[in-house]
């Protein structure tokens, strides 16, 4: 049973979004973090400074990223926008299929998929589910019946990618949320308002390592693959949601990866694999091929292709998309 007390938001709308299945896995995960966490979070409870509600909030509307709701006297709420979470496990289950079917394939020299039919649904499976979370940054759209969902897998597959998804979902979701109430914890949601811009992001920096280190410090060894995959995959969601075309980037003078109380997206997400696998060489490393699938994803959405580089190993090959997505924020290069 979870210690925590999910509460929902939203007037008694009911989720018509199949990720509330994975509500609890959440929350258990998040108690699972590291030891004595669930102590201080319910410390911070019993001082009035925390609600024991995590909110899971299913109003349909354009995705919200997680955060903590606070005012003067008040208990401080985290809440979980469920549109959102939904969009977290459809990047997961695109990033996981086409890392394994289609980029590592071709990577490593293997042979395509020994019945292409399933190949096909696979890809088509993960071409719907990324192409429902890109939707959803402006509005909620149905899942249709038909697509993957936690607990159906892919029909006529011999890996069960939805379970992967699963998996990656949930130490994804846990580290967000973890993010969350490190602003908690850390006495960060105090005098926010009078922090320059540079202090604002040295918080959120140190947001994103309490995060980490609290989600791995509660691993016994076998789920430290999932978990660091996962902190990855958040990156690469929160990535994409500041995709946009060059006319916007020119609109906006300049693009959405450059935050100004949060360090750049692509940073955050280099910092994190920098964290999670410093030494990691070679195309058989699962964080850095997934990082690379998504910043070419990134890259050509955001309607600048990324070059065609040989690179000798995959944390090269991030090293180069990297160099050109900061093409893209400075306007140089192909974005000129």
């Amino acid at each position: 049973m979870n210690t925590l007390n999910p509460g929902t938001d939203g007037e008694g709308v009911a989720s018509l979004l199949p990720i509330s299945e994975l509500n609890g896995n959440v929350l258990h995960g998040f108690e699972r973090a590291r030891p004595f966490l669930l102590c201080q979070y319910q410390t911070d409870v019993e001082g009035g400074v925390l609600s024991p509600a995590i909110q899971f909030d299913v109003e349909p509307r354009p995705l919200e990223t997680p955060r903590v709701r606070y005012e003067d006297g008040v208990p401080a709420r985290i809440e979980l926008h469920e549109p959102f979470l939904q969009y977290l496990w459809a990047i997961a289950f695109a990033m996981v299929v086409l890392d394994q079917e289609v980029h590592r394939r071709a990577q490593r020299g293997v042979p395509e998929h020994p019945n292409p039919a399933v190949r096909n649904r696979l890809v088509r499976a993960a071409e719907a589910a990324f192409g429902w979370a890109f939707d959803a940054r402006e509005t909620t759209p149905a899942w249709r019946q038909e697509w993957p969902r936690p607990g159906r897998p892919v029909p006529g597959d011999g890996i069960d990618y939805v379970a992967k998804a699963n998996g990656l979902y949930v130490a994804a979701a846990v580290y967000v949320l973890l993010h969350e109430y490190a602003h908690v914890t850390l006495d960060h949601l105090w005098e926010a308002g009078d922090r320059s811009l540079e202090e604002a992001k040295a918080v959120e920096a140190e947001a994103d390592v309490f995060a980490r280190e609290a989600l791995l410090d509660g691993d016994d060894g076998r789920e430290a693959r999932t978990r660091r995959a996962g902190v990855v995959v958040a990156h690469c969601a929160l990535l994409f949601l500041a995709v946009e075309s060059k006319n916007d980037r020119e609109r906006h003078g300049g693009s959405r990866l450059s935050q100004s109380r949060h360090p750049d997206l692509d940073d955050r997400l280099l910092h994190a694999l920098g964290f999670l696998d410093p030494e990691a060489v070679g195309p058989e490393d699962h964080l850095w091929t997934m990082a690379g699938c998504a910043l070419t994803l990134f890259l050509s959405l955001s309607e600048r292709p990324p070059e065609i580089v040989e690179s000798e190993t995959a944390q090269a090959w991030v090293g180069q998309l990297v160099r050109e997505v900061d093409e893209l924020k400075e306007g140089i290069g192909g974005d000129g």
